[in-house]
């Protein structure tokens, strides 16, 4: 989809949330993306305010993990299972 004005912007706008996001959770939509490009850069952070240091990536493979791992010490802070 291009977006090239603001007519485009309202077209996005009136159209349903699902049309574009047809998963019912977050997790649902990066674990799909995972399944289609799980080595392509997420995230890319900058960790240091020198211009000339290196960035930090994060591919989509990373990022699930990441986050599965956070919900696994989420559930067990709450004394859920891990």
């Amino acid at each position: 989809m291009t977006i090239a004005s603001a007519a485009d912007v309202r077209a996005i706008e009136a159209a349903p949330y699902a049309a574009f996001q047809p998963h019912a959770r977050v997790l649902d939509a990066l674990e799909a993306v995972v399944a289609r490009q799980a080595d392509r850069v997420a995230i890319r952070a900058i960790e240091d305010p020198d211009p000339a240091a290196p960035t930090r990536t994060l591919t989509y493979r990373a990022l699930l993990a990441d986050v599965r791992r956070a919900a696994r010490s989420f559930r067990r802070l709450a004394g859920g299972e891990t």
